[in-house]
Formats: C-alpha cells, structure tokens, sequence
C-alpha cells in the first residue's frame, strides 16, 4: 500500500513538470493575425508602372503635345518608422516626347492642305528616387486599405547619351522622316503623388499592395544641358505622369522559443 502510494505521489509531481517542458518547447506563436500582417521595419518587393512623358520646349508656337507612353520596372527597399518610411526604388524606365503641328497652305485660288509635322523622341534611362512616404494609418476600419502621400527627389540617368529623334512631314500626299541625333544629359526632377495600400494575408506574414499616382517635374533645363545644338535659348524640360504598382514583402525576424536560444549557446560553448 505504502509503495502504491509513493508512485502516485511521484505521477503527480512528474506530469505536471513534464506538461511545463512541453508547453516549454513549443515554438512562440505570433500575437494575432493582425500583428503578423504589421509593417516590419523592412520591406523589399518589385514595382512596375507606365509613365506619361512631355518634354515642352518654350520657343514651339502652335504645337500639341501628344506625350509619350513608356514603362518602368524595377526593385524597391522601405524602411518603416511608424506613420513614416523611407523608400530607396532602382528603375529601367522607357520615356520620351512626341509632338505635332498642322500648318495650312494655299495650293490654289479656291483651294488649301494642311502641312503636318510629327517629332518623336524616345530613350532608355536608369531612374533612381529616394520618396519619404507617410501612411494615413486608422483611416479605414481595421486598415485593411491605408491611404498614404509621397514625395522626394528623382534622377534619370540616361542609357545612351546619344539617341535619335525623327520629324515626319506630310504633305501633298507625299511622306518624308528625317532622323536626327540629340545628345541626352541625366535629369533631376521632384517626384511626388498619392496611392493606397492593402494586404494580401498569407501564412505567418503579408504581401504588402501598392498603387498609386505620381507625378515628376523636371528640375534641369535639357537645353542648357545641350540637348539639341541648334537653339540653346530655349528651354527644355522632361515631366512625366506614371501610374504604378508594388508587391512588397516585409522582411521579419523568425520567432524562436527559449529552447532554441539554449541549444545555440550550447553549441556555441561546444565550438570554444
């Protein structure tokens, strides 16, 4: 009987020491599903859009501006404080200008036509911006969508320095393109917009969603950086409208138990 009862006695004090080491090494859970999909302090991600180039040149009377529709992709790095980030976005984009202008003629007593010039430019550039953004967090319930605003400086170096632009004139039926070559210069512009974020739930993190609207104003007069060598008193700059797009991933540290904390400095003591 006494025997019978020193093993219960010793059940009772083992199992709860045994349900602790389990509880114990069980890895941590995260606190919720909303705090799994909150901002880290570091994101990385892709980012794609279409921007809308015009490169208005102040001496042109009469001409319509028919702007040029490009592409840009690239890598983007964000750094998280609170309300605020920091944003560093590496580009390949694709911009240009495209212009024209109708000018009537008298062909004859009672008749006229209309001489039509198109001028066409297009280049590659390597575009690095550096936008500090601040999120509007708690405006929508839950922040499942974050309004949020941007702005911060822009530079678009070019691939080629050397490009060429063709003028297509038409008249008489008849056609002619005549190419020319310009010498290109980087370009410093401010660059500025609105977008929205949203988050795609996935397991143990987030995708983090962006689209927004931006605009970047040219800061450099291309003409002065010669441009073109025919009329340097003009002034030349390149602005742009682009509607874009990111997947972001927020970069999180993995959680660890206590255990695990253990057997690192054990192996850390086993290497000395």
């Amino acid at each position: 009987m006494v025997k019978k009862l020193i093993i219960v006695v010793l059940l009772l004090i083992t199992l709860p020491k045994g349900y602790a080491q389990g509880q114990f090494r069980k890895p941590l859970k995260p606190q919720g599903r909303a705090n799994s999909s909150a901002l880290s302090k570091y994101a990385i991600g892709v980012k794609g859009g279409c921007p809308w180039s015009v490169m208005p040149k102040s001496d042109l009377q009469m001409v319509s501006y028919d702007g040029y529709f490009g592409y840009a992709a690239g890598l983007v790095v964000e750094s998280y404080f609170n309300r605020f980030s920091i944003s560093l976005e590496t580009l390949f984009s694709k911009k240009g200008t495209k212009m024209h202008y109708d000018y009537p003629y008298q062909t004859g007593f009672n008749t006229s036509a209309i001489f039509h010039r198109d001028f066409l430019l297009d280049f590659s550039t390597i575009t690095a911006r550096i936008p500090i953004t601040y999120y509007f967090k708690g405006t929508f319930k839950g922040d499942k969508v974050i309004p949020y605003l941007f702005l911060g400086p822009q530079v678009d170096y070019p691939k080629d320095k050397n490009t060429t632009y063709t003028t297509t004139t038409t008249y008489d039926s008849q056609s002619q393109t005549m190419p020319s070559n310009v010498d290109l210069s980087p370009n410093a512009s401010t660059y500025f917009g609105f977008g929205f974020m949203s988050r795609l739930h996935l397991a143990g993190t987030s995708l983090l969603l962006k689209f927004d609207i931006a605009a970047n104003y040219g800061l450099i007069d291309l003409a002065a950086q010669k441009l073109t060598l025919k009329n340097i008193d003009n002034c030349i700059r390149l602005h742009d409208i682009e509607a874009n797009a990111a997947v972001i991933l927020p970069i999180k540290k993995r959680l660890h138990d206590a255990s695990w904390s253990f057997r690192q400095r054990r192996r850390l003591f086993k290497k000395n």
